[in-house]
């Protein structure tokens, strides 16, 4: 033993050693496992359509209401169907109404999800029958939007999110209808690319320092960049849609910079909204 000790320590140290990270790897495994199955219950399908976990604050944003309940106060009747979860080994959630929108008799723009003994709400975020290109005509047969009585309120906001305005006069909801209803098909990634030169070209003049390849545009040098940038974001805002229904087209984005409107896709824009 006295002849190998030295070998018998350098081993034991390998061993330690190895055995530590083992130990590491193991735990970060199971973080990485945990984290992967807790992201699975981000984003359900649900009746026809996706939603996506949020809080008791961001419920109240998207019903347009201060609110000081927790999401359990929230909880109305359950639904009959249950939730499925594919990507956590389909587990089965219970799924309940959002009190405040069905005591008033309003579509499910927020439903709850019960899991391990809590209620977590969920806004609605697309339906599934809409793909990734639908028509406005689609999106607004989808939310229930066939006239301009069927809007609420329109909210303006800036980029940070911040209430600029929230128009509720039957006229301007009436521009506001005729004018959105007008987008028509959504744009392929190349027809939106060649909006941001046609919006930079009416401004300055053809050039050579914009071009256009694979959907993208790409600036020659930084001067031309930042000016597209400053034209091309001129009169952005976001704007929520509210219906009377319960349901909101939340976070569109208003572009007239650069000719554009973003509701599930881009839309070419022919007319301004806004002064």
């Amino acid at each position: 033993m006295k002849k190998y000790k030295n070998l018998i320590l350098i081993c034991a140290a390998v061993l330690l050693f190895a055995g530590g990270w083992l130990f590491i790897w193991h735990r970060i495994g199971t973080q990485l496992d945990q984290a992967g199955y807790d992201a699975a219950f981000d984003t359900v399908e649900f009746m026809g359509a996706y939603y996506t976990a949020c809080t008791a604050e961001d419920a109240a944003a998207y019903l347009g209401e201060e609110l000081s309940a927790d999401a359990e106060s929230l909880c109305g009747s359950a639904f009959p169907e249950k939730v499925q979860i594919p990507a956590a080994g389909n587990v089965q959630c219970s799924a309940y109404h959002c009190k405040l929108l069905e005591d008033t008799g309003r579509r499910d723009g927020i439903i709850l999800l019960e899991r391990q003994g809590q209620k977590i709400p969920y806004l609605l975020a697309d339906f599934v029958s809409l793909g990734e290109t639908p028509s406005i005509t689609e999106v607004c047969a989808a939310y229930g939007l066939q006239s301009a009585e069927d809007i609420a309120a329109v909210e303006v906001c800036d980029g940070d999110g911040t209430l600029l305005e929230s128009i509720t006069d039957s006229d301007a909801l009436a521009q506001f209808y005729q004018i959105f209803t007008a987008l028509g098909d959504a744009l392929t990634d190349e027809e939106t690319a060649a909006h941001y030169l046609a919006a930079y070209e009416a401004e300055y003049g053809e050039t050579d320092a914009l071009t256009v390849e694979n959907g993208q545009v790409s600036a020659a040098d930084n001067e031309t960049y930042n000016r597209a940038m400053e034209l091309w974001s001129t009169g952005l805002c976001l704007i929520h849609i509210r219906l009377s229904n319960g349901l909101t087209l939340r976070g569109t984005v208003y572009t007239p910079g650069a000719g554009l409107y973003t509701v599930r896709a881009c839309y070419a824009l022919e007319t301004p909204f806004f002064s």
